[in-house]
């Protein structure tokens, strides 16, 4: 019987020895590192301010702000006297409280606003523009307090004119005169006047029981 013959194994190859990798250079090694520290020093972006964030920030006394805010009731009432669609009585009513926050807000503005105008050179002319129109206005209100009730035809017509006189005068202060206002003077100056403006507004000037006082 043949006897087998024993397989010889393979030799194995010799593993190939693996080159050592290359280190960096010290000098491009020491940039890398600065690179990172600095990487991780370097400060992170501040987010932007928001235009309602930085809003928030402004003074709520700034002469701006409280000038738009004595206004707001005004527009609201002006949409009435100067409507087809109300009734007479929702006019007069309307109006008597028209007249009245009309009247509270224009001798403030003239002693405070106003005055801080005439100072300046830039401003001057507007602000007696500002108070001829105040004057127009306070004689339409006195011409309209002294119709009859059974005059509603010239009593409407009349309070239509004020509504549209003050709409535009409002028009020009916010669109006009305000913006060069806030050009003119500071921060701190207009919150100066604003809180001049409520000052006086509180105490009540130029107006009395009757009306608009003239002294």
């Amino acid at each position: 019987m043949a006897t087998k013959s024993k397989s010889k194994s393979k030799a194995k190859a010799p593993a190939k020895s693996k080159a050592p990798a290359k280190k960096a250079p010290a000098k491009k090694a020491a940039q890398q590192a600065a690179k990172a520290i600095a990487k991780k020093q370097k400060p992170a972006a501040r987010p932007k301010q928001s235009a309602k964030a930085s809003k928030a920030k402004e003074s709520k006394f700034d002469i701006i702000k409280v000038i738009e805010d004595d206004h707001k009731p005004l527009k609201k009432l002006i949409k009435i006297l100067t409507s087809d669609k109300k009734t007479i009585d929702e006019k007069r009513d309307a109006y008597e409280e028209f007249a009245h926050l009309l009247l509270a807000h224009a001798r403030p503005e003239e002693q405070s606003m106003y005055a801080h105008m005439h100072e300046n050179q830039e401003l001057n002319a507007e602000a007696y523009e500002g108070e001829t129109e105040h004057d127009i206005t306070d004689q339409l209100i006195s011409d309209i307090d002294g119709l009859g009730m059974d005059e509603e035809d010239e009593w409407e017509a009349k309070v239509k004119v004020l509504g549209e006189l003050v709409e535009h005068h409002i028009e020009e202060e916010e669109e006009e005169m305000l913006p060069t206002i806030k050009k003119q003077f500071n921060a701190e100056m207009r919150e100066h006047i604003g809180r001049e403006f409520l000052r006086l507004k509180e105490e009540g000037v130029g107006v009395t029981e009757e009306g608009y006082d003239e002294e």
